[in-house]
């Protein structure tokens, strides 16, 4: 039976000691099996699939493939694409910059279906301010370890944001520019028995900046073309026996 198993197309692993490992059909034997020793760090799927959340007016279809590299021309770069049709996702990330200690990152994200934004004012939805919102996002991050518990990073990205009318926005209601916004962030990540703390400040300009909302209750002020923000988070990491963390 083992033998006919192994003339036969049906995929087989083996438990090695370097962990589960293929049995493929040796091409200097056939009808016998040897044991793969190179593992593919890559992989191609085909996804189908739809997404829907209260923003959008009809769930997005989802039809194209999802790729990953974790070693990209060899050197260990790794690389993962998601092409949907309507969505696509990107980011390559380099662990060793150059040979060095920097490691360096890039992302891409954009979407051809637009989001809804919805306004609300003491707690209720005003409907003639809704609008709908086309994305679009590409960012290069910068990081470096300082010791075994601190990380930094510098991230420098570009925004692409379209806004468009929507059937419920009122006549009055004037529709915010199309604009890039650019920014720069820093973001420090210390990590130390279980406890996680993250600090992260960020510039950001757009490039076009004109009244927009509605006349009688729109808050614009041209000195909000550029902004800060900051972010402060504190966690701690409990496992509890009978419970594994693999490193």
């Amino acid at each position: 039976r083992r033998t006919d198993a192994y003339k036969s197309d049906v995929q087989m692993i083996r438990d090695t000691d370097k962990g589960m490992r293929y049995l493929i059909p040796d091409p200097q034997a056939p009808g016998s099996r040897i044991v793969e020793e190179k593992v593919s760090k890559k992989s191609t799927f085909a996804l189908a699939g739809a997404f829907y959340d209260d923003s959008l007016d009809y769930p997005i279809p989802l039809l194209g493939i999802q790729h990953f590299n974790f070693d990209l021309w060899g050197k260990g770069k790794q690389f993962s694409l998601f092409f949907g049709g309507a969505l696509v996702t990107a980011n390559y990330t380099d662990p060793s910059l150059l040979g060095s200690r920097f490691d360096l990152g890039a992302d891409l994200f954009g979407v051809a279906v637009p989001f809804g934004d919805t306004a609300y004012r003491n707690g209720k939805e005003v409907k003639e301010e809704k609008i709908k919102h086309l994305p679009a996002v590409f960012q290069v991050n910068i990081g470096r370890p300082f010791g075994p518990f601190l990380n930094t990073s510098l991230g420098l990205f570009t925004r692409w944001d379209n806004f468009q009318r929507d059937p419920d926005t009122g006549s009055a209601f004037v529709t915010p520019v199309d604009t890039f916004t650019d920014g720069a962030e820093l973001r420090l990540v210390g990590n130390y028995k279980g406890f996680n703390a993250t600090a992260i400040g960020g510039y950001y300009r757009r490039r076009d900046w004109e009244f927009w909302g509605n006349p009688a209750t729109s808050e614009f002020d041209p000195k909000d073309r550029d902004y800060w923000k900051y972010q402060l988070s504190v966690s701690k990491d409990q496992y509890f026996p009978g419970f594994r963390k693999h490193v």
